[in-house]
């Protein structure tokens, strides 16, 4: 039997694995699709076996593929591992990726970016915005700045501030409705339909039985609305403060809402001067933030 020897034809196989395809996996690896048949054609030869099965209407892994997935994403994360030790120095340098949601980006890291650029000239920032969540056991992310704990995998994590939420609309909208009950009025909400997030299950108990008239999977969007004028929106207060516009509705003492913000890295970057540079700057960002 042919031996491996191109580990980076590994690389190819993740690629499609998770692709679906060889068309998606070349525009994720930014080769040509006959590269990637290339490489998948000579690592099936090296396993002596199919990996993917091809038709005009399907593609799907063998089981052979299923098998060697695991090991293939062991040896990824060894490699990642490799390379960050042999670049890595005592001091803060180099490129560190952020997965972070639209909204934590606008209105804790960006503006206090000029602090880390002072602080620490030579790291590189890279926010990552999540639609989906992360995987920083695969490289996607350094760090990640989350309103929800991860509960698997080798991760660091650490609850760096507490996220308050208000209910908020513009000046004119609520001068538009201002005899109107919190249930009466037009809401925006986030695009929950699995009922797991705390905003959206807020504003579906104010409705009650009506329906938000704006859904969408993106806070700052829910924001933008509110302050045209749409209608009202539970949002994070730090956000809220960007709009001039915006207003709180029956202004309490208390919050109606908070959510716990954790830092998480992977254990294997958590040791890394820039990582470790990052991740007490978004500390401290928090810190302030919430002061």
């Amino acid at each position: 039997m042919p031996e491996i020897d191109d580990w980076d034809d590994v690389r190819f196989f993740l690629a499609v694995a998770r692709a679906g395809g060889f068309t998606a996996a070349a525009r994720r690896l930014g080769v040509n699709q006959s590269t990637v048949s290339r490489r998948i054609a000579e690592l099936e030869a090296a396993v002596d076996g199919e990996l993917f099965h091809r038709s005009t209407r399907e593609f799907t892994p063998s089981e052979l593929a299923v098998r060697l997935l695991e090991h293939a994403e062991h040896i990824e994360r060894a490699m990642a591992a490799f390379d960050r030790a042999a670049k890595e120095t005592d001091e803060p340098v180099g490129v560190v990726r952020v997965a972070t949601a639209e909204e934590l980006a606008s209105a804790l890291l960006v503006p206090s970016f000029a602090t880390l650029r002072a602080s620490y000239p030579q790291v590189q920032l890279q926010i990552v915005g999540e639609g989906r969540v992360s995987r920083l056991d695969r490289g996607e992310a350094d760090v990640a700045l989350r309103l929800v704990r991860p509960s698997q995998g080798a991760l660091v994590c650490r609850r760096v501030a507490t996220l308050e939420y208000a209910a908020y609309a513009s000046r004119g909208y609520l001068r538009r409705c201002r005899n109107q009950t919190l249930e009466r009025m037009d809401w925006l909400s986030l695009d929950d339909p699995h009922g797991v997030l705390p905003e959206a299950r807020w504003v579906t108990d104010v409705l009650r039985s009506r329906a938000p008239v704006l859904a969408t999977n993106n806070t700052l969007d829910i924001a933008a609305a509110a302050a045209r004028g749409i209608g009202a929106a539970l949002l994070p207060q730090l956000l809220a403060a960007q709009y001039d516009n915006l207003v709180r509705i029956e202004p309490k003492t208390a919050p109606v809402l908070t959510r716990s913000l954790w830092l998480v890295t992977h254990r294997s970057l958590a040791p890394i001067a820039r990582v470790r540079a990052v991740m007490e700057w978004i500390a401290d960002a928090c810190a302030s933030a919430m002061a």
